[in-house]
């Protein structure tokens, strides 16, 4: 899908495939040093190319987990994905992270990527309801996900430790 962004150029928004994986790896390792609203830092990336190939080949025939792609001018500038727990029990539950690299901030990428992630999800006909955590203090996400229909569920403290200090997360929700 193609969305023309506020700055009246054309962003790219599709399913994470195979061949993404090594800009996908980029990417992370490059918005892992932008912020500290992630839950791991450059010091940590959780993934490798090995890693991100095995989880994009899983993803061929997920049914309830997608991994999205936001690609402007070429480069892989915001990912989300939603994952689901394999018992038969949760299984109606996603989970949701999202990303935009620090450049791209205020353009509308989250909100359009947010959007295609609830439709996907609610087009599975297994999920009906997404959850997902977010740094107490930061407002703008906040922000973008009450807009989206999120509620807030609960505080979780000390959730995180960045730099020694310790960081609260609010937990949210969508039920469909």
């Amino acid at each position: 899908m193609e969305v023309i962004l506020k700055n009246g150029k054309p962003l790219e928004v599709r399913h994470a495939v195979l061949t993404d994986a090594q800009g996908i790896v980029d990417y992370i390792h490059i918005v892992a040093g932008e912020s500290d609203n992630l839950s791991f830092g450059a010091d940590a990336v959780p993934i490798t190319l090995d890693n991100e190939m095995i989880y994009l080949k899983g993803l061929e025939d997920a049914v309830t987990s997608a991994h999205f792609v936001a690609i402007y001018e070429g480069e892989i500038i915001a990912t989300s994905n939603i994952s689901t727990k394999m018992r038969p029990r949760m299984a109606h539950v996603g989970n949701l992270g999202i990303s935009v690299r620090k450049t791209y901030w205020y353009m509308g990428i989250g909100f359009i990527l947010m959007t295609m992630m609830i439709d996907w999800a609610k087009s599975t006909g297994v999920l009906k309801k997404i959850n997902l955590t977010v740094r107490s203090d930061n407002v703008n996400a906040i922000a973008l996900y009450k807009k989206c229909g999120f509620r807030y569920v609960g505080t979780l403290h000390d959730e995180m430790r960045i730099a020694g200090e310790s960081v609260d997360l609010e937990a949210m929700e969508l039920l469909f």
